[in-house]
């Protein structure tokens, strides 16, 4: 399934007069799929109905967030070994390698410690400015 950018650079290309299988070679997909993405209205929004994975970690997540969160607030930090050992106690059978996986991609650690509060700097008007930028680099695609 495409991406929703990817279904418009279809859509761009058609409009500008390219060839389904010149797209087809530029994006790196088959002239097939241009052809039924390029049949769909141009409101389309992919979506997909796939139930969520639950993993063997994820019944302990609300137990492993508590005990970083005192850890944080204690200003210690848990080896992850104390947490493997905690949830074993608890049922988990999975092993300490998956949890510590599950924990990176959670980002459970930095979540911690990220609830700090938020301290704000006032100044009087006019006297401090914000300036945001953001530069997008265009791209210019060769003639087929």
């Amino acid at each position: 399934m495409l991406k929703k950018g990817e279904i418009k650079m279809i859509k761009k290309f058609l409009a500008e007069g390219f060839s389904k299988s010149a797209i087809a070679r530029k994006l790196g997909i088959s002239r097939e799929t241009v052809r039924r993405y390029a049949n769909l209205p141009d409101d389309y929004i992919p979506h997909i109905n796939r139930p969520p994975v639950i993993n063997s970690v994820d019944p302990y997540l609300p137990h492993i967030a508590k005990m970083l969160e005192t850890a944080e607030q204690q200003k210690s930090e848990i080896p992850l070994t104390v947490i493997y050992e905690e949830i074993k106690k608890l049922g988990y059978d999975g092993s300490l390698r998956w949890l510590q996986q599950v924990i990176l991609r959670y980002e459970l650690r930095a979540r911690a410690k990220l609830d700090e509060p938020i301290i704000r700097f006032e100044t009087k008007p006019a006297q401090q400015m914000q300036v945001d930028w953001v530069s997008f680099p265009r791209i210019i695609y060769p003639p087929l």
